[in-house]
């Protein structure tokens, strides 16, 4: 039985006294990732400059160096790496310079076996921890970096008190952070802002879950503003509140133009004098040049289509029209959207819809509208409100709460297990370290992906990019800043061979990863890319063997390789034939990369086989 943080890591082992050191050293080889031993100090030097072991466990009384002189070269080399003393001699002479020297454990020989592995698993799960925690300040970094630059983000107390805000808060508002800091959220509340709204936000924050939804503010020169929102409550490693963190979106252009729309082109449809031949020509024009996509049912049939609708449909107005088109055919079955009309609630905001043709995929708010005709028969009228953007922009909120809130919890994790008075307290959870062959499984995910391009029809980059949207054309111009940015890491690992690089190439595929989500269209990438961010993370000193070095670099090079080629020929030359080309065969080159680290000697099933 060993420790499952220990085995992650790496340890150098230090004793000049031959017998003890073999019986120690077959315990060690088996409860840790990778074991050096070395008979002196001199010799224990030289191996940690070389192989940067995670902890240093050494004698103290030894020839050429002693393990104190030792360990005080070693600190001097990495302050941070913790190193456990053992000596026969209860000497308070050597405590006190073992404390001088920021020694992290002392014991007395001879060791007792379940007291050293308590010392070493315990040392072993914090450093696991930080080491965690530094991955994720890494990766929080990158996204706070994304959103605080686009985003509306402000701080508060557990009173709503504001602690924070940034730039975009302070233009959006009016306010200077001066006035803003200090205050309370109520100055920017707008007055005809519904009540409920507010009391729904405190309860759910105050009960520490995550509040979404849409807000109206008051800006400080009167104007009105809205925002959609996301607040997280910030807990502390009790459990306890200690602050909220809101993150928001600037939607006033897009309200305007709904609520312009909703009731502009009601009332032209529902004005006096239908059966007068110009109004109706008039009204014809309006619902023509509407920038909504709008089709009116008289009963089952199609009495209109407007040129937007059409350009959805794919379909010309005298096919159309008499026909008995079904509104939802189009509809995809997609988390938060309905695809049925028998779904429509009372609640418009509840009405989104996700549409997907060659043109790629957009979000809908759908607004059902009981109109008359000229002849005054009653005919339904569905207006199709664009909200892609909002979904875009909440989706991006999505993913930086998402990293901001695994970011606090191993942030909690480590405050935890840095508290002297529950240490003693740790459980340490167990492993079984079996000789077995090892062999690798597909999950249901990684086999929808691998399957999903056998069965897509093939959108070429022609079709896809008629209509792309403005956000889509910035998130791929952050893609070109990332690419720079990942190359400039993989050069440094070619040169350095360290796993700060390689945990950096990880951060920023992740982010790269989130940013094709945002594109609304590339899911199965986005997982391949998030898949292989996640394994480059999760390496540890001991994964960056000498051997294994030219294939890592290899591997990302060509991955690199791929992923600029297909930037490039998707959105620049517009030249692929399927936009989705790269989806599995990425995924199945990450698979591939993965088998280089975690041992597995095969994929287990043949159907993965296959797959893979």
């Amino acid at each position: 039985m060993v420790n499952k943080y220990l085995k992650q890591l790496t340890l150098l082992y230090v004793e000049d006294e031959q017998v003890a050191r073999e019986e120690l050293e077959e315990y060690l080889k088996i409860a840790v990732g990778k074991l050096y031993v070395a008979k002196d100090g001199e010799e224990a030097l030289a191996l940690f400059k070389e192989y940067h072991p995670d902890i240093v466990l050494t004698d103290i009384s030894m020839p050429k160096m002693n393990g104190l002189e030792m360990s005080k070269r070693i600190k001097q080399l990495s302050i941070l790496t913790p190193i456990i003393v053992a000596t026969a001699f209860d000497n308070s002479k050597y405590m006190v310079e073992a404390i001088e020297i920021g020694i992290d454990g002392y014991m007395l020989k001879p060791l007792n076996l379940q007291t050293m592995s308590e010392k070493l698993n315990q040392t072993a799960k914090h450093l696991v921890s930080s080491v965690e925690l530094k991955k994720s300040e890494k990766l929080l970094k990158e996204y706070k970096k994304a959103v605080d630059e686009g985003s509306i983000v402000s701080k508060t107390d557990k009173n709503g008190i504001i602690t924070y805000v940034n730039q975009q808060f302070c233009d959006i508002s009016g306010y200077t952070k001066e006035e803003l800091i200090g205050s309370s959220h109520n100055i920017v509340r707008h007055p005809d802002e519904k009540s409920d709204i507010y009391r729904e936000l405190w309860q759910t924050i105050k009960e520490k879950k995550v509040w979404k939804g849409k807000i109206r503010n008051l800006s400080k020169d009167g104007s009105g503003y809205y925002i959609t929102a996301v607040i997280m409550p910030i807990l502390d490693e009790n459990g306890e509140l200690i602050e909220y963190i809101a993150l928001r979106q600037d939607i006033t252009e897009i309200e305007k133009l709904n609520s312009f729309l909703e009731h502009r082109v009601e009332d032209e449809v529902n004005k006096n004098s239908q059966k007068d031949k110009e109004h109706i020509k008039t009204l014809t024009s309006f619902l023509e040049n509407s920038p909504n996509p709008i089709i009116i049912y008289d009963n089952e049939k199609v009495r209109f289509a407007n040129r937007k609708f059409l350009n959805i449909i794919h379909k010309d107005s005298d096919e159309l029209v008499g026909s008995s088109f079904k509104l939802d055919s189009i509809f995809e079955e997609r988390k938060g959207t309905i695809s049925s009309l028998d779904e429509i609630d009372e609640n418009p905001e509840t009405n989104k819809v996700s549409i997907s043709m060659n043109v790629g995929r957009h979000i809908y708010y759908l607004i059902v509208s009981d109109v008359k005709s000229a002849d005054a028969q009653p005919l339904k009228m569905y207006t199709f409100n664009n909200i892609t953007l909002v979904e875009y922009q909440q989706l991006k909120i999505s993913h930086y709460s998402e990293r901001l809130e695994d970011f606090i919890q191993k942030s909690n994790k480590v405050m935890y297990m840095q508290d002297s008075s529950v240490k003693s307290e740790i459980v340490h959870e167990d492993v079984t370290v079996e000789d077995n062959e090892i062999k690798r499984t597909l999950d249901s995910k990684e086999k929808d992906v691998l399957k999903r391009s056998r069965n897509n029809v093939a959108v070429s980059s022609i079709e896809y990019s008629k209509e792309i949207d403005s956000y889509v054309i910035q998130e791929i111009d952050e893609l070109i800043d990332l690419e720079t940015e990942i190359n400039e890491s993989l050069t440094e690992f070619e040169q350095m061979k360290g796993l700060e690089q390689i945990h950096d190439i990880g951060a920023k595929l992740l982010k790269y990863s989130s940013t094709i989500a945002l594109l609304l269209e590339f899911e199965d990438l986005s997982f391949a890319i998030n898949s292989l961010g996640d394994l480059l993370l999760g390496l540890e000193k001991k994964d960056i063997e000498e051997t294994k070095v030219r294939k890592i670099e290899l591997f990302l090079s060509n991955i690199l390789l791929d992923l600029s080629n297909w930037r490039r020929t998707v959105f620049v030359d517009f030249s692929a034939n399927d936009i989705h080309y790269l989806d599995s065969s990425l995924f199945s080159t990450i698979l591939q990369f993965e088998l280089i680290f975690n041992d597995a000697d095969a994929i287990e099933d043949e159907d993965d086989f296959e797959l893979f």
